[in-house]
């Protein structure tokens, strides 16, 4: 098997998610860890809204964003969404980019089964 650890990296979810304070700290805490991301990787990032958990897979050279949520396939948390359209933004100005392309958000049915077992 292939080691893949390589592909994913990690943000914090105490830096970005609602309790973390306002809202461009928190785009700048997700930008700054998106600098360091590598051309092939994607960058993981759970989110707290305050009573549920959200997931978001970044890729932000390709300015892709994989959505996941539990609770609904078709809507996306507004709040999440803004922190990381701003924090691609800073990302694209820090790495000198002039991309205007907007972010491409991609939602992920996510399904869960329970069984039973008499």
């Amino acid at each position: 098997m292939r080691n893949e650890d390589h592909l994913y990296a990690f943000v914090d979810p105490g830096r970005i998610s609602n309790e973390a304070g306002k809202f461009e700290a928190r785009s700048c805490a997700l930008s700054l860890r998106l600098e360091s991301v590598k051309l092939d990787q994607l960058i993981l990032a759970p989110y707290n809204t305050g009573n549920h958990w959200l997931l978001a897979a970044i890729n932000p050279f390709t300015a892709l964003v994989y959505y996941f949520d539990p609770l609904s396939n078709i809507n996306i948390n507004p709040g999440m969404k803004n922190i990381i359209e701003l924090s691609i933004k800073m990302f694209n100005a820090q790495k000198g980019r002039k991309s205007r392309k907007p972010v491409h958000w991609e939602v992920v049915k996510v399904h869960f089964y329970f069984y039973y077992f008499l």
